[in-house]
């Protein structure tokens, strides 16, 4: 039975069945794999064991070298293990109310303790309990030399499991990758984090460190100096007394080897710091700064220095920065037309009323830049203040250049006045090449752009009362449209029934729309039902995200019968955040008549029975379709959209334990299509059994 088998998924068992019936599924697992000489004697899985005894067990597992904790319930805890040669997850649930919780301790024990454990990542929702804080904490240091990746973050963790956690790293010494972020840092913890950063100054290539509260920790500055092989920093919220600032100026321009440069919350005078060391750096690529709010100094001239003498950087972006006068206005977007290096420039506040004072077309900076930069691709400004004359003169120049191709500007309401029509022209004569150039206001003047607008991307942020009449002319529009393959709205619930329905109408008659995502307020998730019935008549559509809400029974019974009759859909995303098996039920349903889904979000908290029939759907449609890998089936741990392109699952069929999970994590689309092709590849004799 066992043969051609190169790993075991016990994914989901617990909640799926009671403690005695796991307890013979355990023990009867036991013996065909000891029968097929894939375990040795006497080692029992379930029910009360020695430590011999549990890591005899351990060992049927196959070469784990990645282990990670993460909260899938309250005081509940997933420990992934990986089998390297086949790409293939294999995943553990333990409950700390009974005697799972020694497992959890005991497995992450082995693991540890195997040597083969290279990366370690605890978080990013979850927390840890005290006994296996501390077990860590004395086996980490039996991985020094093979941990090369250590994870921390959250912000529910305790100071005291911090405490172990990094006491136990503190003997690390071959850390390529550390990421310590959102946690509670005491006066001993930073100490630890200092040694553990200067233990690996000369391997470590990857930091980021930002802490939730923080005790001290001045000196962490000051260690990140030394580690000179970075080639990516991130820090969040950490505080730079002068002497660690004047180290980080000076780390700023001797290191060789960064590449990207992340820093949140900095002051300005922290700020200033950092741009006069970008002036004179000549590797790196990227650069973000975060500027606090409430600290009102412009920097307008220490960016354009930035712009004018740096001839590296290919993006520079600056969130909060204000920009409160002319002159500073003039001073950065007249250097920033002149830049020829820069691909992407992002940049806060801006008064560009001021910028219009001047008689003809070229009158706003921007407008400027957009006509004579012929470098950028990419353009994000936070907030700006712009009449529609120069609208119109920035319409204009977005035609003549053929470059730039992504323009976001959060605008203020347009004025009403004898340009309107030839700002409508010129948008429809640009956007082609454009996301969006609007975010709140302006909707009369889509309404009447679509029909006639090349634009392929629309992104509509909503902040208009309900049942506005402009957002029907919109929507109306749209319908008319011919180019528009992505959609997004953002403040759905200022829909009322009769926006509803027309966008309904729109789903159920477009040929030409592939992705729409949308974002549900909790009390208007009911609008999600006709959208969905829509959907099951669409023909073009192949990604659909919800956004998070609770859509119910009734939703649910909609959404399976949408998955009967829907030809084209392959990636669906909706984190119903408390779902069961009665709501996962009738999807569960609608996927066993499913053929063309590739990819589906469910923000449930696993495990409950209806993942088991989920499994089984997919496995069967696996089987009608003779591929060894057909569908991915994604689950987000508390509704966290955040970790959505990170778990990707191919559920087993638990009923004959013949189908493995194989599940892969990436950040993007063409990261996991790969990973699957390359499974397909692998697996076939797997999958055979």
């Amino acid at each position: 039975m066992c043969e051609g088998w190169e790993s075991i998924d016990l994914t989901y068992l617990d909640g799926v069945f009671e403690a005695d019936e796991l307890d013979a599924l355990s023990s009867r697992l036991l013996e065909v794999l000891r029968n097929a000489g894939l375990a040795p004697d006497g080692a029992v899985p379930g029910g009360r064991r020695s430590q011999e005894e549990f890591d005899d067990a351990c060992n049927v597992l196959l070469d784990p070298i990645a282990l990670e904790l993460r909260e899938l319930e309250p005081r509940r805890y997933g420990l992934v293990y990986r089998n390297e040669a086949f790409d293939v997850f294999e995943e553990v649930h333990v409950s700390p109310d009974s005697d799972a919780s020694l497992d959890a301790v005991l497995l992450a024990s082995w693991l540890l303790r195997s040597g083969r454990v290279n990366s370690l990542s605890l978080g990013p929702m979850g927390m840890i309990t005290q006994p296996l804080s501390t077990v860590i904490k004395a086996t980490l240091p039996l991985c020094a030399r093979t941990l090369n990746s250590l994870k921390l973050e959250g912000f529910r963790f305790s100071q005291a499991d911090v405490e172990n956690v990094l006491s136990g790293a503190a003997s690390m010494e071959a850390l390529e990758s550390l990421h310590l972020m959102y946690l509670p840092l005491t006066a001993a913890a930073t100490l630890s984090i200092g040694r553990l950063l200067l233990a690996n100054a000369n391997c470590l290539k990857v930091l980021a460190i930002g802490p939730d509260k923080l005790e001290g920790g001045r000196e962490i500055a000051a260690c990140v100096c030394q580690c000179l092989n970075l080639t990516s920093l991130h820090l969040w919220c950490v505080p730079f007394d002068d002497e660690g600032l004047t180290l980080f100026h000076d780390f700023l321009l001797m290191t060789e080897s960064l590449q990207t440069l992340s820093v949140d919350n900095c002051d300005h005078r922290e700020a200033r710091s950092i741009l006069h060391a970008l002036r004179s750096n000549r590797r790196l690529k990227k650069a973000e700064l975060t500027v606090k709010h409430e600290d009102p100094e412009s920097l307008g001239e220490e960016v354009a220095d930035v712009l004018s003498d740096n001839t590296t950087l290919e993006s520079l972006c600056l969130r909060n920065l204000s920009l409160p006068s002319p002159e500073n206005i003039l001073c950065v977007f007249a250097t920033l037309k002149k830049n020829k290096t820069l691909k992407h420039f992002g940049v806060g506040l801006v008064d560009l009323i001021s910028g219009d004072r001047d008689e003809g077309e070229t009158g706003s900076p921007v407008v400027a830049v957009v006509r004579e930069n012929s470098t950028l691709e990419s353009l994000h400004i936070e907030w700006c203040m712009m009449t529609n004359k120069t609208m119109k003169s920035l319409a204009q120049a977005l035609v003549a250049n053929p470059v730039l191709k992504i323009l976001r500007i959060g605008a203020n309401d347009l004025e009403e006045d004898e340009e309107s029509s030839s700002f409508r022209e010129a948008v429809r004569d640009s956007c082609d090449r454009i996301e969006t150039i609007w975010n709140n206001a302006g909707l009369e003047e889509l309404a009447l752009t679509l029909p006639h607008s090349r634009v392929e991307r629309l992104d509509l942020s909503l902040q208009v009362e309900r049942e506005s009449a402009p957002l029907l002319q919109v929507l109306k529009g749209l319908a008319m449209n011919r180019t528009i393959t992505r959609l997004h709205i953002h403040g759905i619930d200022c829909f009322g029934d009769v926006e509803i329905a027309a966008l309904a109408d729109y789903l159920r008659s477009t040929a030409i729309l592939k992705w729409i995502s949308m974002s549900f307020e909790i009390e208007y998730a009911c609008y999600g039902i006709p959208l969905i019935d829509a959907l099951a008549e669409n023909t073009s559509v192949c990604r659909v995200d919800f956004g998070t809400f609770d859509m119910g029974i009734e939703a649910c019974e909609h959404f399976g019968a949408m998955l009967v009759k829907n030809r084209t859909l392959q990636w669906v995303t909706q984190n119903e955040r408390y779902a069961g098996s009665k709501e996962l039920e009738p999807i569960a349903q609608g996927m066993e008549s499913n053929y063309t889904l590739l990819g589906l979000t469910l923000g449930s908290k696993p495990p409950c029975p209806a993942w088991s029939r989920i499994g089984r759907a997919l496995a069967a449609n696996g089987r009608r379709l003779n591929r060894a890998v057909d569908f991915v089936l994604e689950t987000v741990v508390e509704g966290d959209t955040s970790r959505c392109e990170e778990a990707f699952r191919l559920l087993s069929d638990l009923e004959s334990l013949r189908k493995q999970l194989a599940k892969v994590t990436s950040s993007s689309e063409a990261r996991v299509e790969e990973l699957i092709e390359a499974a397909r590849k692998r697996l076939p004799q797997a999958m055979s059994v």
